[in-house]
């Protein structure tokens, strides 16, 4: 089953602003099998699909410049690329997990937020409602 995700920001935090470039690059280096393309079609700067894990993850970059949505099978994956994202992101600007459209049950990503704490807040909040 799918599902979809949102990483953004809040608050004070919503100054930030991420180079389509700076991911396309960061993407290049650090996943596997991966096809990316800029795009200016809706709401998106920069498209993605990555192939990891027996998994898709289809990716985006939206027009904000900082938040991503990611859809893909694989709970798992969802955790490892956010936690891989918050590593990108200025510490001092706060960075949320977000499932589909509603904002409920955020998680904050720290840089310390483990796979394991992510997975189970997933389950716990978003898969078992």
């Amino acid at each position: 089953m799918s599902y979809g995700y949102l990483i953004g920001s809040m608050g004070k935090s919503r100054d930030l602003k991420i180079s389509p470039d700076m991911i396309a690059r960061s993407l290049l280096q650090n996943w596997g099998e991966i096809e990316i393309r800029t795009t200016n079609i809706g709401s998106s700067l920069l498209e993605w699909r990555i192939s990891v894990e027996n998994s898709l993850i289809n990716g985006n970059l939206l027009g904000d410049s900082q938040t991503i949505s990611l859809d893909t099978g694989g709970v798992t994956v969802v955790a490892e690329f956010a936690i891989w994202y918050r590593s990108l992101v200025p510490q001092e600007c706060k960075l949320f997990l977000y499932s589909g459209p509603t904002w409920q049950y955020p998680i904050e990503l720290f840089s310390d937020t483990s796979v394991e704490e992510i997975v189970g807040a997933i389950n716990q909040h978003w898969l078992s409602a």
